[in-house]
């Protein structure tokens, strides 16, 4: 079971996420994914918040984060959950909450979970019967993994351990196709 993390800490390395109340759509249209999507940059940069992964699903939302600076990445959730509910409920003429609870956070503490959370964040769409491959699925920066330039392990958090974008596409295929071992405890570091 997922514990929440209460102190966030410099250079550290986060899974939040979130999902709708009673597993509701939380993104209706191409619309509401632009604006979140949106919203997670401005507020990101904002708040000296690095962005590692990101996948954004009909009911629920996976973000990886690095912590750069003194200010919680937790804040960059509770900033985009309001700015986003308040954005959805006038789309939809509703009123009240719009996530099931406060959003989740799980310190990602070891570089192994780092590896997988990364590939199950990317994996999602497939995993879950959006898409038939992770680049098909619009609402995850899994494209851009694919079009960036791999970069040294000082410069880049994730992206440094692996050679090449089709290196990474096999590690993460492997998990698709369900020929991989996961550790042990892996699950601690999903969505529940």
């Amino acid at each position: 079971m997922a514990k929440r993390i209460t102190e966030f800490y410099q250079d550290g390395i986060y899974h939040l996420y979130n999902r709708g109340v009673d597993g509701r759509k939380i993104f209706i249209d191409d619309q509401n994914y632009l604006f979140f999507n949106q919203r997670l940059h401005r507020y990101s940069s904002g708040l000296s918040i690095t962005i590692l992964a990101y996948c954004l699903m009909p009911t629920h939302f996976h973000l990886l984060v690095q912590q750069n600076g003194e200010i919680s990445a937790g804040i960059l959730c509770q900033r985009i959950c309001n700015s986003y509910t308040k954005a959805f409920n006038n789309w939809v003429h509703r009123t009240g909450s719009l996530f099931e609870s406060k959003y989740k956070a799980i310190d990602v503490d070891r570089e192994d979970y780092l590896l997988h959370i990364t590939r199950y964040i990317h994996a999602n769409p497939v995993k879950g019967g959006l898409a038939d491959l992770p680049e098909k699925w619009l609402y995850s920066d899994y494209g851009e993994w694919m079009r960036h330039p791999y970069l040294d392990k000082s410069t880049d958090t994730v992206r440094g351990l692996f050679i090449s974008a089709s290196d990474y596409a096999s590690f993460v295929h492997d998990y698709i196709n369900d020929t991989v071992s996961l550790p042990e405890d892996f699950a601690r570091y999903t969505l529940e």
